[in-house]
């Protein structure tokens, strides 16, 4: 048993792939989801003032985040 662990140690280490089999989008899946979901938030934030209407009172203290963008 200790033969086998050491050489899937030993073929790790030489080069071969932690994870045979996965492609291009299993590796960039996450990132894609996370920058994706990322996105849809500041654009449904960016155009809820355009969507549903605000009060003065709301108007003044609610800032998209262009305005923020744009302080900075």
């Amino acid at each position: 048993m200790a033969e086998i662990q050491a050489a899937d140690v030993t073929l790790a280490a030489a080069g071969e792939p932690a994870a045979p089999g996965r492609n291009a989008w299993q590796r960039l899946e996450p990132a894609a989801l996370g920058t994706g979901t990322i996105v849809a938030l500041l654009l449904f934030w960016q155009f809820l003032p355009d969507i549903v209407p605000l009060k003065a009172g709301t108007k003044l203290f609610f800032a998209v985040p262009s305005q923020v963008a744009g302080a900075l």
